[in-house]
């Protein structure tokens, strides 16, 4: 067998295992989907955690305080990588299940291309602008070069994480999820390596936290590249297809608007959370720049264990969109209800962690005694219910998975905007007169009130279509039937 045989022969074989998406059993290759995305965006979140931990040992609360401070401009990097990533992602998935493989490649190629763009618009618009954007996100007088420093480092790198995240999606669509997981582990355990080096024995601080991330995502997005362009690759990227086409990029930024107002939206909460930890921290014991620590610890805590629902519908959205493309509805439905039931009862596990031992998590960030109690009342609060998330979380990926956006949006758009703003402000002005509760420590009971108001609204609105779904899939078996001959 020639050379040129031997790598159409592996071709072949890796796109069938693209092809398993419309026949395996639904649970078997939702788990198999999600184990290594889970694995991958836990690692991920760990290393965010340690870099958390590095900062809180290096520098102390001013640094945790400007991480949360920080936190809303990195929200947007991650919000744009969703946009072109999970787009592009989702129309590849489509195109795969409808048998239009070529179409797919110019998704991977229109995504790539869109990346490398955003991240010139990024570097224009936010370095000359960084000095308000940092007062506006909230930051302490203590906190505000630490934040500065670690945003323009962020932004530099942009085109590295939108490689190893952004195109990093499509590799699960090309059928290998075990890759990508891979690839993820090694990026996290180098972080953690340049951390330690560049926080703990160079002292180099912030500046040294936030390289050794942009460093590590160089690496992975190095990894991805070489991945897409190997000749055995299911979906390869083609030079040719780097050129945007008008129709590819419209469908690309229609089918990952929801994934970007998730996003967006949480960048616009988490500032509008900084503030009212600032003034509301400012009025009580603690301080403005205790209360954002606290807020921030507890949030890279939960920010790893949601990442098992995040990697779930992750997993659950190449299956669903390769399905629907293909017409499979039936096997829609079931990936929607296998994801959201293992989502629950995942998310269910980690609420139980964090309720039992909130303070031995916390503890790795060496905050100070006052800051550590407020963090574990945080994180016990905002973890409460969040396994509901679940079938919110999945409501959002079914819509967005099979083409209709619209209704993806509005959901988002009611959980991230129309109702968590709202009440993240009237809680600390609320709950104080109601019950024995300081303002500063009414502002996270915002959290489980909006998430089970949501996943209620969310689920009616996906149980009306998935009627529509078990009507369609009726008459099409009745239509067969009645095609058999007598």
């Amino acid at each position: 067998m020639t050379e040129n045989e031997e790598q159409q022969r592996k071709a072949a074989k890796n796109y069938a295992k693209i092809e398993k998406m419309g026949t395996e059993p639904m649970l078997r290759l939702v788990v198999r989907y999600s184990l290594p995305a889970i694995a991958g965006l836990v690692v991920t979140a760990f290393y965010v955690l340690v870099d958390g931990i590095f900062i809180g040992l290096g520098v102390g609360d001013a640094g945790i305080a400007a991480t949360a401070v920080a936190l809303p401009f990195i929200i947007v990097t991650i919000a744009l990588n969703t946009l072109v990533g999970n787009g592009g992602n989702i129309v590849a998935s489509i195109r795969l299940g409808e048998g239009r493989r070529e179409e797919a490649e110019k998704a991977l190629a229109n995504t790539i291309s869109l990346i490398i763009i955003i991240w010139i618009v990024l570097m224009a618009v936010l370095i000359p602008l960084c000095d308000g954007f940092v007062m506006m996100s909230g930051a302490t007088e203590a906190s505000f070069l630490y934040a500065k420093q670690y945003i323009i480092i962020m932004v530099v790198g942009f085109i590295a994480s939108g490689l190893s995240a952004g195109v990093g999606n499509f590799i699960r669509t090309a059928g290998a999820p075990n890759i990508q997981m891979a690839f993820m582990v090694v990026a996290g355990v180098l972080n953690i390596v340049f951390d330690y080096f560049a926080v703990l024995v160079f002292g180099w601080e912030i500046i040294g936290a936030a390289g050794a991330t942009v460093l590590s995502q160089v690496i992975a997005s190095i990894l991805t590249m070489v991945f897409f362009t190997r000749k055995t690759t299911s979906i390869r990227f083609r030079l040719k297809n780097a050129r945007l086409e008008k129709r590819m990029c419209v469908n690309i930024f229609k089918l990952g608007l929801a994934g970007f107002f998730m996003n967006a939206l949480w960048a616009v909460t988490t500032i509008v959370v900084n503030r009212l930890f600032t003034y509301y921290g400012d009025l009580s014991p603690l301080g403005g720049t205790g209360a954002l620590a606290a807020f921030g610890a507890a949030g890279r805590v939960q920010n790893l264990f949601f990442q098992v629902i995040v990697g779930i519908s992750m997993a659950a959205q190449p299956l669903l969109g390769f399905n629907h493309g293909a017409g499979l509805k039936r096997r829609v439905k079931s990936c929607f209800w296998v994801s959201a039931n293992i989502g629950f009862a995942a998310l269910l596990v980690t609420t139980t962690i964090s309720e039992i031992i909130p303070v031995q998590m916390l503890s790795l960030f060496g905050l100070s005694a006052d800051v550590m109690d407020f963090g574990v009342y945080v994180l016990r609060i905002i973890m409460m219910v969040i396994p509901l998330a679940s079938y919110g979380i999945m409501a959002s990926t079914y819509f967005m998975a099979t083409n209709k956006p619209g209704k993806a949006n509005i959901l988002v758009l009611l959980r991230q905007l129309i109702l968590l703003v709202p009440v993240l402000a009237i809680c600390p002005l609320v709950l104080p007169a109601i019950f024995p509760i300081e303002p500063v420590a009414a502002i996270v009971w915002a959290y489980p009130l909006v998430d089970v108001i949501s996943t209620a609204v969310s689920m009616l609105v996906v149980m009306k279509d998935l009627r529509r779904l078990n009507r369609e899939i009726t008459a099409e078996e009745a239509s067969r039937q009645e095609a058999l001959p007598a």
